[in-house]
């Protein structure tokens, strides 16, 4: 009986239907950016808002990130 390859550390990589999907976040949302990287003036307000949303529809920081689980406009970065 062949053995299944696996990494000591995580074991056996055959079944991958663990892995979840991502999360409504904005660090996963091609509109979320961190608001350190905006320009000036906006990259002030980084350390009260830390993620800010680049969306025409409703540019700006974002109070919670909460706010995009609910979302209607958000989109996977990796999409």
């Amino acid at each position: 009986m062949a053995e299944t390859p696996m990494v000591p550390s995580i074991g056996a990589a055959t079944n991958l239907s663990n892995v979840s999907a991502p999360r409504q976040t904005p660090q996963t949302c091609r509109c979320g950016d961190s608001t350190l990287y905006m320009a000036f003036p906006e990259w002030l307000s980084a350390w009260d808002s830390p993620w800010t949303c680049r969306h025409p529809a409703h540019p700006g920081p974002l109070e919670t990130i909460d706010t995009c689980t609910t979302c209607p406009d958000w989109r996977s970065r990796q999409s």
